[in-house]
């Protein structure tokens, strides 16, 4: 029932389980890390909430988040009696459900104002790629699709004093690091190839799982490392500079 970002069970403490995982094994250290591959995790990764995994379409993710939302609901409408309040309960989810569906963006030949935003990189225009988004007990979480096909998510979490993942980057990855058992291999950005943001990553069963520095943000991704392996040959339009931003996608992303 629980979602958001795609964050392990170890780290369920933290109100988003996306993974299964086993208990961790001995802890590895980075100097035991092959820096041209993600660090191996023994533990088995998988998303969540139930039900969702790669490979899906839009309307089969909405399927699942529209049960969420549903459960989300429940205990109001145990305490609501029949009546007015009741329709009014009705539609505030009907809403709900709604404007998931209608949030998906498209990323065809128009800008969408998202290249000037942290996820510049993470898609393309004119590849059949698309995005829906979704705000949930306070949180954000970002889904990313290829031909129609879930294949990357992200989460992202506010750094602070306040944050229970730390004030910092570093710390947001010492708390992931420790939960896991195995330090990540660590990645410094390189615009020049391809990696705007500092990272530490690790791959299991096919998904690679990223800690991503956005500045003041903490983002936490699973990709579908099959796809991944091949997203040169699924985007083969000519990449587009696109810097205007749409206003109903700033708007989304506040």
């Amino acid at each position: 029932m629980r979602h958001s970002f795609l964050v392990l069970c170890l780290v369920a403490g933290l109100g988003y389980p996306t993974a299964a995982v086993a208990a961790p094994t001995k802890h590895k250290t980075k100097t035991e890390i092959d820096p041209a591959v993600p660090a191996k995790l023994d533990a088995k990764l998988s998303l969540a909430p139930r039900g969702l995994r790669f490979g899906m379409t839009p309307k089969q993710v909405a399927r699942v988040y529209e049960k969420l939302i549903d459960r989300d609901y429940l205990k109001r409408f145990q305490a609501t009696e029949p009546g007015i309040e009741q329709q009014r309960l009705e539609a505030e989810v009907a809403q709900k459900k709604a404007f998931f569906r209608r949030g998906k963006i498209d990323f065809g030949d128009l800008p969408t104002g998202l290249d000037g935003s942290p996820l510049s990189g993470e898609f393309s225009y004119g590849n059949r790629e698309a995005m829906m988004q979704i705000k949930r007990r306070g949180k954000q979480r970002m889904l990313f699709f290829i031909r129609g096909k879930l294949w990357k998510l992200f989460d992202v979490y506010t750094l602070g004093p306040k944050s229970r993942w730390g004030a910092d980057y570093k710390t947001a990855v010492a708390r992931l690091e420790k939960r896991l058992g195995t330090e990540g291999r660590v990645r410094v950005a390189d615009p020049s190839a391809g990696l705007r943001h500092d990272e530490v990553d690790w791959a299991s069963g096919g998904i690679r799982l990223r800690a991503i520095n956005w500045d003041k943000s903490f983002a936490i991704s699973y990709v579908d490392q099959r796809t991944e392996n091949r997203i040169d040959s699924l985007r083969t339009a000519k990449e587009k500079k696109n810097d205007t931003i749409d206003d109903s996608v700033r708007d989304a992303l506040r």
